[in-house]
């Protein structure tokens, strides 16, 4: 509860230096879908507001897709707000100001997202499926739904769906090919890479694991983990 605190916190810090970038609003609304204990009015309120500029507002375009990231969020939340109104009547939370047009639950078997912090940075995810297909920004679809979303330099993020689950293990491979930092920044530090890995995501089983690597040579690889459905 305290690191989630602390970590809402330093989002809202982010966002108020760099406002310019869905980055910092995507991440903060993120952060508070996260909540342990997640409270409609102080955490939903607020995430449904950030992930709305986000699909709304014009970003430059090295931000291409960042909406469609966010629609997959905003769907996720809405219907749990539809949920909470119905038996809130009183509280209830409106959600009319998102495009009626853009609501389309999603629920997904299995979600990934990265994200990282070297804005010109070239990271990639490869996601590899029981069939043995890598799934990867050159090959972006797969033939059992695996969708990946569009090579992406900057900040990220980078984002792997799957609707319907086959059985069996899928292979998570983050790829760090170039960055354009200062040669010491490159060298001694690298890029920080923060996964999210969702099963379930959208339905009341949901489950999340996160973690964070750094990556600091040209072309190298990191197996980040697998995921497994019986």
């Amino acid at each position: 509860q305290e690191f989630h605190v602390l970590s809402v916190s330093i989002f809202e810090k982010i966002l108020k230096l760099r406002s310019e970038e869905p980055q910092s609003y995507l991440d903060l609304a993120c952060a508070l879908l996260l909540a342990p204990n997640f409270n409609f009015h102080l955490h939903g309120e607020r995430a449904l507001g950030y992930l709305n500029k986000v699909i709304e507002d014009p970003w430059h375009k090295r931000f291409s897709q960042v909406e469609i990231i966010a629609l997959v969020d905003i769907n996720c939340l809405i219907e749990k707000l539809k949920h909470f109104n119905l038996t809130h009547e009183r509280e209830a939370i409106d959600h009319t100001n998102v495009d009626s047009r853009l609501i389309s639950p999603t629920p997904l078997d299995l979600r990934i997202i990265i994200n990282w912090h070297l804005i010109n940075a070239d990271v990639e995810m490869h996601v590899v499926d029981p069939n043995g297909e890598k799934c990867y920004s050159f090959h972006n679809s797969t033939t059992i739904g695996g969708l990946m979303s569009k090579d992406c330099n900057g900040l990220g993020p980078e984002e792997f769906v799957l609707r319907k689950a086959k059985s069996g293990v899928y292979t998570i491979t983050i790829v760090l090919f170039h960055s354009t930092e200062d040669q010491y920044q490159q060298q001694e530090l690298g890029a920080v890479i923060h996964i999210h890995v969702f099963t379930r995501f959208g339905y009341p089983d949901q489950r999340v694991s996160q973690t964070t690597l750094r990556l600091a040579k040209r072309k190298q690889r990191y197996c980040a983990g697998y995921v497994y459905f019986p």
